[in-house]
């Protein structure tokens, strides 16, 4: 997990919100994102993929929008449009699943992983910490691009 901190948490580049619902043998994720301006109102955020990986006995998944599902790796994979902040329709949105389990889920909820790359921006100002071995980071001048960011659901 990356943990952010600023004087201005609007300073991140993508602000994500995910959150798990559990009723009965269903279980829906969904995670909101949004594009922030602050960081560099000109930045594009390209090659924007969410992951989810689902567990063995999930049947009936359900998603919007659509997601690629790897048969091999049991997961979603949702491949975003180029997202903006100066572009409102563009810059934020949601993408939830879900799917019926064999059994009621009993376990920790499902992790979000996202990716993205931002180019002609900066993160100066903001201190990043890496907790876990799950995150990767590369930062080139005025080019950062992510790992996976594993997007924690409440329940």
């Amino acid at each position: 997990m990356l943990k952010v901190s600023s004087q201005d948490p609007s300073r991140a580049p993508l602000l994500l919100s995910a959150e798990c619902q559990r009723s009965g043998t269903v279980m829906r994720v969904s995670l909101d994102y949004h594009c922030c301006p602050a960081t560099a109102p000109s930045t594009q955020l390209t090659c924007v993929q969410v992951l989810l990986p689902l567990e063995p006995s999930a049947t009936d998944v359900q998603c919007q929008p659509p997601a690629s599902w790897n048969t091999e790796e049991r997961r979603l994979l949702w491949k975003l449009p180029n997202l903006s902040p100066t572009n409102h329709s563009k810059g934020s949105g949601t993408v939830c699943a879900s799917w019926q389990c064999a059994e009621a889920p009993w376990g920790p909820p499902p992790s979000l992983a996202v990716q993205f790359v931002g180019c002609g921006a900066s993160l100066s100002g903001m201190e990043l910490e890496l907790v876990g071995s799950r995150y990767r980071m590369s930062l080139l001048k005025k080019r950062f691009a992510t790992g996976k960011y594993m997007a924690g659901c409440t329940l």
